[in-house]
């Protein structure tokens, strides 16, 4: 049970991206052997595991990063600068006020956006390798976690930065 226990964290940890509590480790450590829970109460089953932790060098880990992309994915940079410069140059170039001169252009735009939230209720620990730098998680709908609630949030800004279109400072 030990040798199979100890694969399924390296899966699960494999390129830092799932997130394992000591709850996983026990429901996984009662499926590779029934009689784990039977055999030992709450607290002995506990102490086995922690004492599997030290064996294997494995620690608790407060999460330093998590998103439903790995951090490797993301070109946050890149993406946001040509995003920007492509918007820019339409808005300036291209839109029904570019023949306004100067900044009173800017005080003519406005978007509103209307989108949904959703708040995840994740473990903030998860168990990893001992010396790990980075402590990585994707976040979602899995078997430790879970959607708690969604809302929805409406924003309306002028590309001034002023709360009120035409409103100048």
């Amino acid at each position: 049970m030990e040798k199979q226990l100890f694969e399924w964290v390296k899966v699960m940890r494999r390129n830092k991206s799932k997130c394992v509590t000591t709850e996983c480790l026990m429901i996984m450590a009662a499926r590779f052997e029934p009689r784990f829970l039977k055999d030992r109460s709450p607290a002995a089953a506990t102490e086995y595991l922690r004492r599997f932790r030290r064996r294997h060098k494995l620690s608790i880990r407060r999460i330093t990063h998590r998103g439903t992309k790995q951090r490797s994915d993301l070109e946050l940079c890149v993406v946001a600068a040509s995003f920007g410069h492509s918007m820019r140059y339409a808005f300036e170039h291209d839109s029904a006020v570019s023949f306004v001169a100067g900044d009173e252009k800017y005080g003519q735009v406005f978007n509103m956006d209307q989108t949904s939230i959703y708040i995840d209720m994740n473990p903030t620990t998860t168990i990893t390798f001992r010396g790990d730098r980075n402590v990585d998680v994707l976040q979602g709908m899995s078997e430790n976690s879970f959607r708690a609630r969604k809302d929805t949030v409406t924003n309306a800004s002028c590309i001034s930065g002023s709360t009120r279109c035409g409103d100048r400072r």
